[in-house]
């Protein structure tokens, strides 16, 4: 639903600014993308969250889950590790993925493979 979306999208942003206003540290061209998604919380509550049934497509938000097989440089080893993998993925928001049959405009969760 949108309200999952908004709230899944909210509580990512806070889990990677810890509460700072800078913002998720991205390295590279992705920041762009993740500097819209605060933009996008906001819209999403304004323009959809009130919605009255039937304006809303009844599929227009979907969650998908994925897998996807990135390989970073040593620099983001460590405690940069996160950082690493929102600029591996960050290239994938804002644009049509036929794989995933959508459009992400965010994350809920990113972790290694390996945990």
């Amino acid at each position: 639903s949108i309200n999952d979306a908004v709230a899944s999208l909210e509580a990512s942003l806070r889990g990677d600014n810890g509460g700072k206003d800078e913002g998720p540290s991205v390295p590279g061209s992705s920041l762009v993308n993740y500097r819209h998604i605060p933009n996008i919380v906001e819209s999403l509550k304004s323009d959809w969250v009130d919605a009255r049934a039937g304006v809303v497509p009844p599929k227009c938000f979907v969650e998908v889950r994925g897998r996807l097989e990135a390989h970073l440089s040593p620099c983001f080893m460590g405690e940069r590790l996160v950082e690493g993998m929102r600029g591996a993925v960050g290239g994938l928001l804002m644009r049509y993925s036929a794989n995933l049959g959508c459009v992400p405009i965010g994350f809920k969760r990113l972790e290694p493979a390996g945990t």
